[in-house]
């Protein structure tokens, strides 16, 4: 398939994109975290479970997965020295649910959610 006729079907945009949107996501998506974070599943790295169009006629994509779980369960107190530390707790960590628009031009992520898994 031409280059062309590759970005408009989204399936070939996607995976031809891949290797930078998935390197750029993650650490797009990584920065989102107030705390610890840890990406589930095998690979211990963003598992994009679907894309779709931003903008058809720009080809810029939308890339979605659910595979990032954020430590919500922390406490803030000074140590005996003064010093900030944290504490983790029970170390809760919460599934949630993430995308990134990417524009391959640019090769840059242009906006990235992150919310809850219900």
């Amino acid at each position: 398939m031409s280059s062309q006729a590759c970005a408009r079907d989204i399936t070939c945009w996607a995976r031809e994109n891949h290797p930078v949107y998935a390197e750029e996501c993650r650490k797009s998506v990584e920065k989102t975290a107030e705390h610890a974070f840890l990406w589930s599943g095998d690979r211990h790295e963003p598992e994009f479970t679907a894309a779709d169009w931003l903008n058809y006629d720009e080809s810029t994509i939308t890339v979605k997965g659910d595979n990032f779980k954020t430590l919500v369960d922390i406490g803030k107190f000074s140590d005996a020295n003064g010093r900030v530390a944290f504490q983790h707790g029970q170390g809760t960590y919460k599934e949630m649910h993430f995308e990134c628009d990417f524009d391959p031009a640019k090769k840059l992520v242009t906006s990235v959610r992150v919310s809850p898994v219900r």
